[in-house]
Order: C-alpha cells, then sequence, then structure tokens
C-alpha cells in the first residue's frame, strides 16, 4: 500500500478544515519541528530565512496521510498538490513532506499545478546523494518503486542524471523499466543495467519506507 505523509505547520490555533481525501490529525507546538525544516531547507534550498523564522513561530500542526493502491496514478499526487496549495492559502507557514524528505515555505505555492506531472515530481519526490549512491526519495507517491544507482564521486554527476531522468519516465511517460532491461538517460550518456531491489519494510514497516522497493541501476563497462 502505498502512501503519501505531509506535515503542515501554520500560526492557527484551531487549524482550518480542508476538502481533502487525506486523513487529517490535527498536533501542538513542536519545538523540534524547526530544526528538521532548517536540515532540509540547507540541503534542498526550499525555504527562505523569512520562512524559516515563521515555522519556527507556529502555534499548530497538521499530520496529513493519505493510503492507496494504484501503480502509476497519478491523482493521490494530486490531492498532495492541491491540499499543499490550500494550506498556503490558509496561512500555512511550511509544509514538510514526510514521504519525500522535502520542505517548502508559501512561496512554492504559485508554483504548484496539480494538473502538471512534472510538477508533482520535483514536489514530491527528491534525489539524495551520499557516498555510495544516488537515490530517490517519495516515488511511492505515484505507488512505484524509487530508484538506486550505485556511484563513487567521480561518476556522481551522470548517476543523479540517470535517477532523475528514469523518475521522470516512469512518472511523466509512464515508461516502466524491465529486470534484465538497460537505461540510459540520454544518447550520449553512460548505459546502465537494469535490476530489482525488493522492500526492506519486513513485518513492522516504517510510513516512510517505500513499500515497492526500487529499481538499480549499475553502471555497465
Amino acid at each position: 500500500m502505498a502512501r503519501i505523509i505531509l506535515t503542515l505547520v501554520g500560526p492557527w490555533d484551531k487549524p482550518p478544515a480542508f476538502d481533502t481525501p487525506f486523513q487529517l490529525t490535527p498536533g501542538p507546538y513542536d519545538p523540534s519541528i524547526i530544526d528538521d525544516f532548517r536540515s532540509l531547507a540547507a540541503e534542498t534550498e526550499g525555504i527562505a530565512p523569512a520562512e524559516l523564522k515563521a515555522i519556527g513561530e507556529h502555534r499548530s500542526t497538521v499530520v496529513a496521510d493519505r493510503q492507496f493502491a494504484a501503480p502509476g496514478t497519478l491523482d493521490a499526487a494530486r490531492d498532495a498538490a492541491r491540499l499543499m496549495k490550500a494550506a498556503f492559502a490558509a496561512g500555512a507557514s511550511g509544509i514538510r513532506i514526510e514521504t519525500g524528505l522535502k520542505v517548502f515555505g508559501p512561496a512554492i505555492a504559485r508554483e504548484i499545478d496539480p494538473d502538471e506531472p512534472k510538477v508533482l515530481l520535483h514536489l514530491l519526490v527528491e534525489v539524495l546523494i551520499d557516498d555510495e549512491a544516488v537515490s530517490t526519495e517519495g516515488m511511492q507517491a505515484f505507488d512505484l518503486p524509487d530508484i538506486v544507482v550505485p556511484c563513487g564521486d567521480n561518476d556522481a554527476e551522470p548517476a543523479q542524471a540517470a535517477a532523475f531522468a528514469l523518475a521522470a519516465r516512469m512518472v511523466i511517460d509512464r515508461f516502466r523499466p524491465v529486470a534484465g532491461g538497460v537505461f540510459r538517460a540520454s544518447e550520449s550518456a553512460p548505459l546502465y543495467s537494469v535490476g530489482r531491489m525488493a522492500s526492506t519494510t519486513g513485518d513492522d514497516p516504517c510510513p516512510f519506507d517505500n513499500p515497492n522497493g526500487a529499481w538499480r541501476l549499475d553502471r555497465k563497462g
């Protein structure tokens, strides 16, 4: 069962009632939440300093949660985008995408178009880089596997391009990789072999983990 989880942060004493299929759970002021926003904002540059200040002064939170099973669908992602727009219109000072490790301030509201697949991808999916691999986080917003591309320092850039290109093709073009096949981001890009990684959520899954596992791209040659 795929899942999208958002945390809405706002100045409300009583959070607004939103018309959405997401399950909404109001919460109180959370003094620790500003550190999470600040940390993620430093990595993604998704929030301005003035917006961070307003987030730190929030009065309440709302956790929005939706579970669904429909591989490749955009419906839940569109509902998430609509909720984000409504929350910012209602005065939300920040939104954290729990299943995508992204944070946004109100300035993003004017760029949110629920009918544009590319916008949904950028809103709900992050591309992460560490010492061993490039990977996506948040593809379960479309009930699709994430993408992992093992790499070192010398090939991190093409690995990042491959991860994002495959994610975009899966979401926007409805392309479906095949285990044992190959993939390349462009004609001049490196060629990767495609494998499938099963989910490692186990019997007690973390709600933020993708139950669909991941596609793994290994560079050939």
